[in-house]
């Protein structure tokens, strides 16, 4: 053993330290010098006669004892530290700061507080360095600090908030900066000298205060000089806030009638009261009411604003008394406003106060309003539409399908001897074929009213449908489990025949005559036949006229949807360790199409196809998440009974794109039999090609293609002709043939042979054709020569860049440039990521972002451009671009910024809190806090984070912001049932009642009821209220026992 350090700087006063056995060291052999080891009583005694010779030396040190032991201390001292050094017995490390940390913080344990004495009335502590004072004792917790030290705020303090919320005491004003401020020499901005440079001659000046050169002027004329500093210091500095009140005042000085800019001014005012302040609500709307008020009056053009008028009627709905709502209503009406009549029965179905009966009353109104000009005619169908929503969502659907079934039959099966009569007496004739209870609409066997009339009214005999089995409903759970079976089964009446015992499955005539209208242009019948697939769960993207999608996307509540919406597990990501060091997992993103289908008409074709990484396709438009749980049978019937001769090619599209999701070898078969009727349609041809691409098919599709453009040689004028080169050229390159594309290319431009020359002389005809004013082409297909131009120039130079110049050089105005902007960006996508061809991630991120603030409600966009951000702080720019709230966002807006939040799964976790106040925001919002589909999503989402106490508190919020829509109260039944008393839901069952929802089964024998988790129950009560809050406390106390963690 080698010897210890030597301390010979330290304290004698380390001498008192106990002694341990003393072994003295003989040498390398390490024997003891007796040969035997000492006794344990001797060791004691050795031990205690060491320590009394200790204590004699200290007290010798500290002046006491003889003065012959004084005068030999020094050498007693000295012998016994030179036998300490040969001692490794005695030796030690020694620390004497020790932890300053557990005098102020105690030890590891919360409660270890060491011991303390308190002196000078509490604020010292004895033996502690007097420069530490106490500052505040809770408890056993004690909290110490430097004294003459300001202890500092926290940021919940009250003063904290204070000087937090008041306004800015000093400006700093940036001064503006050109493009040439920061000049670059060789492609580096050099940083500006902070000194100036000085001429050596002058050094010797700059001792002289410059201030001294001018102190005689400036002392013989004081008063010439204001003073600044009187002037500012009583004035507070203007902040960004007065200084944007005062320039929007200025604008509407100059222009009173300025829509934009008064509401500007409402909202930039707005700011000064938070949401989530106190009395927030009417505070808002004071100030928004006499904001709107003024911005009525200023210019005779204003009353007739419709924003403005909603507006000012939204905000006195808190303020104003009934009578004087109900009178603003109907001088707004006054206008004639489609629009505004539509919000006035929106206004009726937030109130409900007369159930359905009462909005069926006023939707007649606004159709007896309506003229029969086409845009009457749209404005009907969204009227019944909507009526249509009201009654599936207070869980009438039977009466919902009945309304388009009869307008189905007015719109595509009205006899040609009936088409002059009035509408009451086409009416009459329909009666008979409705009580006739033919195969209607929607239904096997349909062959219409106009082929019953003809046939002399034939008796059919429909089957019975068969009578739903019993269910034993022994808790609400159960009750809400089979309220929504069957709310979710066949939309499709009943008959008189059927064995129900449900009287609202049956529905007469009479229940929806009232609604009923003629529909004739065909504008207005495709709008209709959308609308209807749209009802039972089949939605088409496209544009929502006015503010529809607040309750027509339905789709995105469905239990599929939800599922695909939010992520299957809700816990922080784990992280794995390989030899003790922690390695993160890899990132899991999802497809670039989520389940969040929005952007406007016509800018993806029904069966455009989309490949994924694995190399899967599928079609855009739907995916097998929009088709389940859907009634496929009912939904074939309609596609077929609906179509408008064999022309109608975007139809068939559709349908064709429905049953290539549910199954492609059915959908083949359709084709061929649409290829019989409509064979010289190249639309037909294209769909057809499709969907042999989309079952991997591809030599068929070839052979397809050639026989279909190489043999025929269409116009390229011909409606699909460009469609189908690009598929064609298309599928080549995506298969991995870039020379066989160019050929197709080639091909399309009508030029035989390969090479520089012949690129040159497609990519002439390309240009000249889309040049040519006088040739008229359908949208996409101008697209598709676009595209093909593009492709072009990628196959021959592998330059991305310069085949994207294409697309800037013919991008289109109007609704038709967010398509093209989607088919460059796919482009790109299919280039870098489906290929791996070597491209920049710049240009994808570039583009997709600019594309993303043009049209920031596409969520093929937004996917794309999260795809560019994959592996960076994905929110730092999507968050800047999307999470802007002072504009008012549509409802697929909100749930793509949610999809967006999911779209890293592994940081979902962190992301929960912004998408949550995302849809908060949305939800306070004039426009969109009337959306069912929002308060479901949100509610939805706090029950799948745990958060049912807070889901409970918004659950009355969303009852009464939607009080017609079943689905809020089944909530409150099934997830919510442990957060809610036996009472609280008998309370929500009678308010249903009240307000008129459709209840299937009784509920007024559930005196007991059962907790799903671990078959916990509630003790058997009786009536009376006595028992029933005894038993809820009983088992108040077992769940609080049971959910103990100790």
């Amino acid at each position: 053993m080698s010897d210890p350090p030597s301390f010979s700087s330290f304290s004698l006063s380390f001498s008192s330290f106990p002694a341990i056995e003393h072994i003295e060291d003989t040498g390398e052999e390490g024997q003891t010098s007796s040969g035997h080891h000492i006794s344990e009583k001797k060791r004691l005694h050795h031990r205690d006669k060491e320590s009394k010779k200790r204590r004699h030396e200290d007290r010798h040190r500290r002046g006491e004892g003889s003065t012959k032991e004084k005068r030999h201390s020094h050498s007693s001292l000295f012998l016994e530290d030179e036998r300490a050094e040969h001692d490794p017995s005695r030796s030690y490390y020694s620390d004497r700061k020790g932890d300053p940390l557990n005098v102020t913080y105690g030890g590891i344990h919360g409660g270890d507080v060491p011991r303390y004495h308190l002196f000078a009335g509490g604020k010292f502590i004895l033996g502690l360095s007097p420069i530490n004072a106490v500052f505040r004792r809770t408890g056993k917790a004690i909290e110490i600090g430097a004294r003459g030290i300001h202890k500092a705020r926290e940021l919940t303090d009250a003063k904290s908030r204070a000087l937090l919320n008041a306004p800015a005491t000093r400006r700093l004003d940036v001064a503006p900066v050109g493009a040439d401020a920061f000049p670059e020499v060789d492609g580096v901005i050099t940083w500006p000298k902070r000194r100036a440079p000085r001429d050596p001659e002058d050094s010797y000046r700059s001792v002289t205060r410059a201030d001294d050169r001018h102190s005689d002027s400036e002392a013989s004329h004081p008063e010439d000089e204001p003073d600044e500093s009187s002037e500012t210091d009583d004035e507070p500095l203007p902040t960004y806030h007065t200084e944007r009140l005062k320039s929007l005042n200025q604008q509407l000085h100059d222009d009173p009638s300025s829509v934009d800019a008064w509401l500007s001014l409402l909202q930039q005012t707005l700011t000064t009261v938070p949401p989530s302040t106190k009395n927030a609500a009417s505070a808002r709307s004071d100030i928004s009411l006499s904001i709107l008020s003024k911005a009525l009056s200023a210019a005779p053009g204003n009353e007739r604003s419709r924003l403005l008028r909603l507006k000012y009627l939204k905000a006195g709905e808190l303020v104003w008394h009934e009578s004087v709502l109900r009178k603003e209503w109907q001088d707004a009406l006054k206008f004639d406003d489609p629009e505004i009549r539509l919000e006035w029965l929106e206004w009726h179905i937030r109130n409900a106060k007369d159930g359905v009966n009462g909005i069926v009353d006023n939707a007649v109104e606004i159709i007896s309003k309506l003229g029969d000009g086409p845009g009457s005619e749209l404005m009907k169908v969204r009227v019944a539409w909507r009526c249509a929503v009201v009654f599936q969502n207070a869980g009438f659907s039977e009466r919902g399908m009945a309304l388009f079934q009869l307008l189905a039959e007015l719109a595509f099966s009205l006899p040609p001897s009936f088409g002059n009569l009035p509408l009451d007496a086409q009416l009459a004739r329909l009666e008979e074929f409705w009580e006739s209870e033919c195969p209607r609409v929607g239904e096997s066997n349909s062959s219409g009213w106009a082929t019953w009339e003809a046939a002399g009214h034939p008796e059919v005999i429909v089957p019975s449908r068969a009578k739903a089995h019993l269910r034993v409903i022994n808790s609400f759970q159960d009750w809400v489990a089979a309220e929504l079976e069957e709310d979710h089964a066949s939309p499709l009446p009943m008959r008189s025949a059927d064995d129900v015992d449900d009287p609202y499955s049956t529905i007469l005539f009479a229940d929806v005559r009232p609604l009923l209208f003629v529909i004739r242009t065909r504008e207005a019948k495709h709008a209709f036949r959308r609308a209807w697939l749209s009802f039972l769960g089949l939605r088409f993207p496209g544009s929502s006229p006015g503010w529809d999608d607040r309750w027509n996307a339905s789709d995105l509540v469905n239990t599929a949807h939800l599922d695909a919406l939010f992520p299957s597990a809700f816990h922080p990501p784990a992280s794995d360790a390989v030899a003790g060091v922690l390695i993160a997992r890899e990132r899991t993103y999802r497809d670039v199409l989520g389940p969040v289908k929005a952007w406007g008409d016509d800018v993806v074709e029904p069966l455009d196809i989309h490949i994924m990484p694995g190399g899967k396709a599928r079609t855009i438009l739907w995916s097998s998440v929009d088709t389940a749980g859907l009634d496929v049978s009912v939904i074939r019937n309609i596609f077929g009974r609906l179509r408008m001769g064999e022309d109608d090619a975007e139809w068939d599209a559709m349908y064709l794109a429905f049953e290539a999701n549910v199954g492609l070898k059915n959908a083949t078969k359709l084709s061929r039999s649409f290829l019989s009727e409509a064979g010289n349609s190249l639309l037909h041809w294209s769909a057809h090609a499709q969907l042999e691409r989309l079952r991997g098919r591809l030599d068929d599709a070839r052979k397809l293609f050639k026989a279909v453009l190489l043999e025929s040689r269409p116009p390229p004028q011909q409606a699909g002709c460009g469609t189908l080169w690009h598929n064609y050229a298309e599928m080549e390159w995506l298969d991995g043939k870039p020379n066989t594309a160019l050929r197709v290319v080639f091909s399309a431009a009508n030029i035989e042979g390969e090479g520089g020359i012949a690129a040159l002389r497609a990519k002439r005809y390309f240009a000249d054709l889309l040049d040519d004013r006088t040739v008229s082409l359908r949208p996409k297909d101008r697209e598709a020569w676009v595209t093909m131009l593009a492709l072009t120039e990628l196959l021959t130079t592998r330059d991305l860049q310069s085949a994207l110049k294409a697309f800037d050089t013919y991008m289109p105005g109007g609704d038709a440039a967010e398509g093209s902007t989607v088919a460059m960006l796919l482009m790109i996508y299919r280039h870098a990521i489906i290929l791996r061809s070597p491209t920049p991630p710049v240009i994808l991120r570039e583009r997709a972002t600019a594309a993303l603030r043009l049209f920031p409600g596409n969520s093929i966009i937004l996917g794309l451009y999260l795809e560019s951000e994959k592996g960076q702080g994905v929110w730092g720019r999507v968050k800047s671009m999307m999470d802007d709230d002072k504009i008012e966002k549509d409802v697929y807006r909100r749930t793509m910024e949610m999809w967006a939040a999911t779209w890293d799964q592994q940081r979902w976790h962190f992301d929960i809190e912004r998408a949550r106040d995302s849809l908060l925001t949305a939800l306070d919002q004039d426009r969109t806090k009337g959306s069912h589909i929002l308060w479901r999503l949100y509610l939805e989402l706090e029950i799948r984070t745990g958060r049912l106490q807070q889901a409970k508190k918004m659950v009355y919020r969303a009852i009464a912001e939607c009080p017609l829509y079943k689905e809020l109260y089944m909530l409150a039944m099934g997830p919510l049932r442990g957060m809610f008393s036996h009472s609280e839901l008998r309370m929500l069952v009678d308010l249903m009642v009240e307000r008129g929802i459709r209840i299937r089964y009784e509920v007024d024998h559930l005196t007991t009821d059962q907790i799903g988790n671990g078959g916990d129950s509630e003790a058997t009560v009786s009536e009376g209220g006595d028992s029933e809050d005894e038993g809820e406390i009983a088992h108040n106390a077992q769940e609080l026992r049971r959910l103990m963690p100790y």
